[in-house]
């Protein structure tokens, strides 16, 4: 059977299924649950007069037989005797560890129980940790106040409020700031003076340097001074047909010999195919010993080229 506190919690039925309470008086007259006669047991039930009587001779008769000698009966006195013993010293042992448990325990509450003393910033503060409620112990100064002291300011005074700006924020405090505006303030004209030192530099060094390009322009050169021999040897279709292409790509007129050299280079280029080679080799080219450029008068034999050669109205073959 559940015995305890609880037990009518523990075995109450849900609200939906419980049942209305007896209400004295509900069913009758009220009675008292004390006077109800309780039903002893009969003589030889547990706990009745007969089992009583039987334990005492039964006891009677162990005792006497060990008081005769009798090994039997005193090996089981021994016995419950060591037993009585045994569970003495279990117990003592047991009352130990109890104590032993009681004093571990109760030492883990005074720790935990114990007042903390904490250092926050300027205050020194005792915590409860049963409440969590703190105790102010002592309070002092702010290390920027004592700056501030320090320098003679007045509390409260603006100059007072700026040197405890300036120690917390060090270098971004408003002295460091105006300092610092001040500085770059100074550093900016001396770059703007710098920079116009340097553009005057450079405008002087620009003007030698363009007297010295105009100088070195009127100078002559290697070439001028060392002019290129006119190459020998035979004229090559480059060099006869390059000056006639400039004359026709700048509307000049043609000479009868560029002409005829003209039109001998056009033939020669119309009669092309795939990879056929020209109708003209090489050593057909006009200006060449091979094929002269035939003129009229001696005027347009000074109009040739150098090293062509030119066949004369009688017949003579000439190189100009």
């Amino acid at each position: 059977m559940l015995r305890g506190p609880n037990v009518d919690q523990m075995t109450a039925a849900p609200d939906s299924l419980t049942t209305p309470k007896l209400q004295p008086g509900m069913f009758g007259a009220s009675f008292d649950v004390n006077k109800i006669p309780i039903r002893k047991p009969s003589f030889f039930q547990s706990g009745g007069l007969g089992e009583k009587i039987l334990g005492g001779i039964g006891e009677f008769a162990l005792r006497y037989s060990a008081s005769q000698g009798d090994p039997y009966a005193m090996a089981v006195i021994n016995s419950r005797l060591a037993r009585q013993r045994d569970k003495l010293e279990w117990q003592r042992d047991q009352m130990k560890l109890m104590q032993q448990h009681q004093w571990h325990l109760d030492d883990r509450d005074f720790e935990a129980n114990k007042p903390v003393i904490r250092n926050t910033s300027n205050e020194i503060v005792r915590v409860d940790p049963r409440t969590g409620s703190a105790q102010m112990l002592y309070k002092g100064s702010l290390p920027a106040e004592d700056y501030a002291q320090g320098l003679g300011f007045e509390a409260g005074s603006p100059e007072y409020n700026s040197a405890m700006q300036d120690y917390v924020l060090r270098a971004n405090g408003p002295t460091a700031f105006q300092n610092n505006t001040d500085l770059e303030g100074v550093k900016q004209d001396n770059r703007v003076s710098l920079e116009n030192t340097r553009q005057g530099n450079r405008v002087s060094l620009e003007g030698v340097r363009q007297q010295n390009r105009i100088g070195l322009r009127g100078v002559p050169t290697y070439a001028d001074t060392h002019p290129r021999p006119g190459a020998g040897g035979n004229p090559t279709l480059g060099g006869v047909v390059a000056p006639i292409l400039a004359k026709i790509r700048d509307g000049k007129p043609l000479s009868p010999s560029e002409q005829l050299a003209w039109n001998s280079y056009k033939s020669g280029r119309s009669h092309r195919g795939g990879l056929s080679m020209p109708n003209n080799p090489p050593s057909m080219v006009p200006g060449t010993p091979q094929l002269p450029v035939t003129v009229a008068t001696p005027e347009q034999a000074r109009m040739l080229p150098k090293g062509t050669y030119f066949k004369t109205p009688d017949g003579q073959v000439k190189v100009r």
